[in-house]
């Protein structure tokens, strides 16, 4: 029986993101990457609109930040105080790619580091009232270290908002299939994989998608959405 993987070595997580960025070189515009279905399957991030938002962290923004555009429009107003962080960020602007938009606005800190090494005080930096990370895992290095700097980088109240597209034995039997991108996803973990994790905040929203309405059902058993307060 295989087994999940929630961490890999550092090597192997440097040659995963080797792959990433020769993916997004690839492309020659901005695309939507899953964005919009995100924020769908999120009911436009209805619960988090009763709560005053000052600022938000997005955890693994990609080339575009597009998903925090979308967050940004379904609560109605821009959080004063904004942090992207992507560990290929200073490549993406480099390449000319649209998160170039924020550099240099003064409510933007953009932090190119893998987020299992983002230490918010550290960096100087106060802790925020929302993590968005949708889509990420399947990128990192280490899925506890991960989650424990997102819970470090929240406020107490703060809330954090998760995306992630789960695993099953039958996909784990499939990962060294060219057409499942193994070489950019090195991380494949089911539910019940995160709920140590999950478990620590109060739960404010939560929905499982089956392999038929997941993301991708070609590589996914499903996809979790998940939403929690941090006690």
């Amino acid at each position: 029986m295989k087994k999940f993987v929630g961490e890999v070595s550092h090597d192997r997580w440097l040659n995963a993101q080797y792959h990433e960025l020769a993916t997004w070189k690839a492309e020659p515009v901005d695309g939507e990457d899953w964005n919009s279905w995100w924020a769908s399957a999120f009911d436009n991030y209805s619960f988090v609109r009763e709560q005053k938002i000052d600022s938000i962290l997005e955890v693994g923004c990609g080339p575009y930040a597009k998903n925090l555009e979308l967050f940004v429009r379904s609560i109605g107003y821009t959080p004063s105080r904004i942090i992207l962080e992507d560990p290929l960020l200073e490549q993406y602007i480099q390449m000319g790619k649209s998160i170039r938009r924020f550099v240099n606005k003064e409510n933007v800190t953009l932090i190119s580091m893998q987020m299992e090494n983002v230490n918010l005080p550290e960096l100087k930096l106060e802790q925020v009232d929302v993590v968005l990370c949708n889509n990420v895992l399947d990128h990192v290095e280490s899925v506890s270290r991960c989650f424990e700097q997102m819970w470090n980088a929240l406020k107490v109240g703060g809330i954090l908002v998760f995306g992630q597209d789960l695993a099953d034995e039958t996909d784990l039997e499939n990962r060294d299939i060219k057409a499942f991108k193994e070489g950019c996803h090195p991380i494949m973990i089911n539910e019940a994989y995160m709920e140590p994790y999950l478990s620590r905040y109060e739960l404010v929203y939560r929905k499982t998608h089956t392999r038929e309405n997941s993301r991708n059902p070609d590589a996914n058993c499903g996809t979790l959405m998940f939403a929690g307060r941090k006690q």
